[in-house]
């Protein structure tokens, strides 16, 4: 098949070539507002900080992953941290000893992200950058919550699944 060949996609409404391909279009979420990061909003912790965008990140159609940070030198504090798109980055092809790629391509450079500073010596932090565009497909509802920072099992199903394992160990 021509690699040139485009496909449509009637969900995001827009072309995407064979392979997935869409390195000249930006796509946006379309996330109400109350939900959307804005630079200047204050949150309590860093893990408060990845929860928000985390969500939004589901609500949008991508995952995310935490990326760098920096700390300050006497205390270990993190003043700076980002989280990124989870197609942030370069692909590199990796093949295993028959030479046979064992995995599809995920990263492609995508550039959306939030990087949160701390605030004084407090424990909050602020948003200071927000890039919302990315430069691949948005996942639909119905797969979104396949990707790696959507994935959650609740402590009750562990608990159950626990229980299970302990009632199956005894019989």
């Amino acid at each position: 098949m021509d690699e040139d060949y485009e496909t449509w996609n009637p969900y995001h409404g827009f072309m995407e070539d064979v392979n997935g391909n869409a390195s000249n279009n930006v796509y946006t979420p379309e996330v109400a507002d109350e939900y959307a990061p804005k630079v200047g909003q204050i949150f309590d912790s860093l893990e408060e900080v990845y929860e928000f965008y985390n969500n939004y990140a589901k609500m949008g159609g991508f995952g995310i992953r935490r990326h760098s940070q920096k700390t300050h030198k006497g205390s270990n504090d993190i003043t700076r941290k980002e989280f990124v798109c989870y197609k942030q980055g370069n692909y590199e092809k990796k093949v295993d000893d028959k030479g046979i790629r064992s995995r599809g391509v995920v990263r492609c450079r995508c550039e959306a992200k939030i990087a949160v500073l701390q605030v004084g010596q407090s424990t909050m932090y602020i948003i200071s950058t927000f890039v919302e565009e990315h430069n691949h497909l948005l996942a639909n509802p119905e797969e979104v919550h396949m990707l790696t920072s959507h994935r959650k099992v609740s402590d009750a199903k562990k608990l159950l699944t626990k229980q299970l394992e302990e009632v199956d160990e005894d019989s």
